[in-house]
């Protein structure tokens, strides 16, 4: 170490700013192979969370109106004077109101895997193979674990059903829209949805769906108008619609964020979260109520058939509404690949086959180096001796991560930068930007002493 330091102090001396961009950077890429202590991925996974609630006000509603949940919750089992679990038969009684409403297709969101109600289960499995066609009139796909090989579905229902398969690991926050197995590749439900809304709907391009990439799901937050009909949305968080109105909205999400220390946990959760879904929904109950609402939002749509039970915890992480069912990610996957197609949000390729690095990691590296060069040049003509200059330098690095950051996810459909793990960085920088400071100061002195 002392032999390097030696090595580096003339570099330092003769070429202050190469040196400092040079350490500080190698210092990035070191954290970012390294990883210490999951320190990259956890700011990395904390970024497009963050990141994916200023993007929500823009998030375009293409799909929204493609997309229903019918969900049984603790509601419906009191209006129904029923408790959990309900019989096949049941079940069988609930997809069949839904297919009278003639709906493109449908998900159901409930592993078959407990052997009762025998009258039940036949009415069940006769139904599913009825609609087991793909190209046929509202196919239903029933969820399936697949693990080493094994699936736990009643004997009964792993014959000639449609089956998606819902269980995946190795995808941190991301849905994968296939699984491959030593064996077989299986879709995931918002693969198998899609393809069936494309064979009846107009999609650009459907090529790439023998690939696809695994998916970073893109929330929407303005609640569709038609759920005032449907049920109470006084609680519903709503905004002026229009570029404005986004922009208004994501830049009040930005400053309770950035501000996250002036509010209470409940007055923080009330400003920054969504209470209500993005997507449209309905209760089960409300399916033998032949209304106008309910035609409207089955007739010909994609619907995903769930559960929402006390106790029962089926549920996910969204960065704009904190826990929700699991059942509304699988629609916000389909209303994803319906608003983007093939531009969904992902993670960017390696540049090359035979590269470690990605469009992503480029821009980063070089965003870095930039901001590197920056702060040393202004380090230079001594602006940062003082530290209201460097909280004016830090806001104004911050609002350009945040900006390329927007860019890549908006324009680029990019996982974006690492916005907490540059600001890190950079803040290290700043604090010890001072050393080229020194370093201009003694070379000066040095020039004046022996001119």
């Amino acid at each position: 170490m002392v032999k390097a330091a030696q090595l580096i102090q003339p570099l330092k001396d003769r070429y202050p700013v190469f040196v400092f961009i040079c350490q500080n950077l190698f210092l990035s890429v070191l954290i970012a192979v390294l990883n210490p202590f999951g320190l990259s991925d956890y700011t990395d996974h904390y970024t497009q969370s963050m990141i994916a609630r200023f993007a929500a006000p823009f998030y375009d509603n293409k799909g929204q109106s493609e997309v229903v949940v019918v969900q049984i919750n603790d509601q419906v089992l009191r209006e129904l004077n029923q408790s959990w679990p309900l019989s096949y038969g049941a079940h069988a009684r609930f997809l069949r109101q839904i297919i009278s409403y003639q709906p493109k297709a449908i998900f159901v969101d409930f592993i078959y895997s407990q052997d009762r109600d025998p009258k039940g289960l036949n009415s069940l499995k006769r139904l599913l193979e009825k609609y087991n066609d793909p190209a046929g009139n509202s196919p239903v796909f029933i969820a399936d674990v697949i693990r080493d090989g094994q699936s736990p579905l009643l004997p009964e229902l792993q014959g000639d059903i449609l089956r998606s398969q819902i269980h995946w690991s190795g995808y941190s926050s991301q849905y994968p829209l296939e699984l491959s197995s030593s064996d077989s590749v299986s879709n995931t439900p918002a693969q198998d949805l899609y393809k069936v809304y494309c064979n009846k709907a107009s999609c650009s391009d459907t090529q790439w769906l023998s690939d696809p990439a695994p998916m970073t799901l893109y929330w929407g937050t303005r609640t569709d108008p038609i759920m005032d009909h449907v049920t109470d949305t006084t609680e519903c968080r709503t905004y002026d619609a229009g570029s404005f109105g986004n922009i208004a909205e994501s830049a009040r999400l930005l400053f309770t964020n950035t501000f996250m220390g002036l509010y209470n946990s409940d007055s923080l959760d009330k400003a920054t979260r969504q209470s209500c879904p993005y997507s449209r929904y309905l209760f089960a109950h409300q399916l033998r109520l032949r209304m106008d609402t309910t035609e409207e939002l089955l007739k010909d749509k994609i619907v995903i058939f769930g559960g929402s039970f006390t106790g029962i915890p089926d549920f996910v992480q969204s960065p704009v509404h904190g826990q929700i069912p699991g059942m509304f990610m699988h629609a916000m996957a389909v209303d994803n690949l319906i608003t983007l197609e093939q531009d969904y949000l992902k993670e960017p390729e390696a540049i090359t086959s035979l590269s470690v690095f990605s469009w992503a990691d480029l821009i980063e590296l070089s965003l870095v180096a930039l901001l590197l060069w920056f702060i040393a040049f202004i380090a230079k003509t001594h602006w940062l001796a003082s530290l209201p200059h460097k909280l004016i330098l830090f806001s104004g690095i911050f609002t350009v991560i945040l900006i390329t950051a927007m860019a890549m996810s908006l324009l680029l459909n990019y996982s974006p930068v690492n916005v907490i793990g540059i600001l890190l960085l950079m803040t290290y920088a700043i604090s010890v930007s001072g050393e080229v400071e020194s370093e201009v100061i003694t070379d000066n002195q040095e020039i004046q002493e022996n001119p």
